[in-house]
Parts: structure tokens; C-alpha cells; sequence
């Protein structure tokens, strides 16, 4: 199964190697991961228990990032 087959199945997603990560802040893999039909981000970060036992820890947030609202721009009352 392709790539993009996988992420375009629902309830199922990828995760790639960050080959960009330059801060410790940021993940060590990222993807997207298709859940009831919606696209979300996927970003995976090596760690280790306190045990010494390495697992991945997993965050998800919106594949596009909330609009954010556009500052009401007033009038300065200067005629030009």
C-alpha cells in the first residue's frame, strides 16, 4: 500500500522522521493521521521512562492551524 493511500484511509495515519529538527522542542517524527473522515497533525517524540524504557509520546492538533481574527483597523480621522 502506498504512502498516500495510508494517509487517506480513515482511522489510520503515517508518521515520517523530522530530518528538519533542530530543537530538542521538536518532534522526532511527524505525520497526519485521519480520524471519522477529518485530517489531523501527528507529531511523536522519543523518550525515556524513568525505568530507562524508550517509548513514543504523541501529540495531535489541528492539520491547519484556527484562523485567527483580523484587527479592526480605525479610521484616523486625517483627510489626505
Amino acid at each position: 500500500m502506498s504512502q498516500n493511500n495510508q494517509q487517506d484511509k480513515d482511522n489510520s495515519g503515517v508518521l515520517f522522521r523530522n530530518e528538519k529538527k533542530q530543537q530538542e522542542k521538536q518532534p522526532d517524527y511527524t505525520g497526519t493521521i485521519t480520524v471519522m473522515s477529518e485530517k489531523w497533525r501527528l507529531a511523536g517524540w522519543i523518550k525515556k521512562s524513568k525505568a530507562g524504557q524508550s517509548y513514543l509520546s504523541l501529540a495531535v492538533s489541528p492539520l491547519v492551524a484556527p484562523e485567527r481574527p483580523k484587527a479592526k483597523v480605525e479610521p484616523l480621522g486625517v483627510d489626505f
